[in-house]
């Protein structure tokens, strides 16, 4: 630090500590859920405040968002019934 006020080099560094940054939609895409169901997460006050809003883009903090992620077991629902439903759609 010089005069109290961390270098560029600090920050970066900080910023790679936490995961980096990420939008909604990069999120989206890396949880393989639709850009609507995270943004009603975030309209829905799930999400912390965004880190800063860049050119109309919210950005968060990977370390803040990433215990939010969608457990493995909720993605595909529909396709994971037809696999194990009852009438054995599943058959080869």
């Amino acid at each position: 630090m010089t005069g109290g006020e961390p270098t560029v080099g600090e920050a970066l560094a900080a910023l790679e500590r936490a995961g980096g940054l990420v939008t909604p939609n990069e999120l989206a895409k890396e949880w393989a859920v639709t850009r609507q169901a995270v943004a009603r997460r975030i309209e829905r006050g799930e999400f912390p405040p965004p880190l800063k809003t860049v050119a109309g883009t919210e950005v968060y903090l990977r370390a803040q968002v990433e215990p939010l992620r969608y457990p493995e077991r909720l993605r595909g629902i529909s396709a994971q019934h037809a696999r194990i439903a009852g009438d054995r759609v599943d058959r080869p």
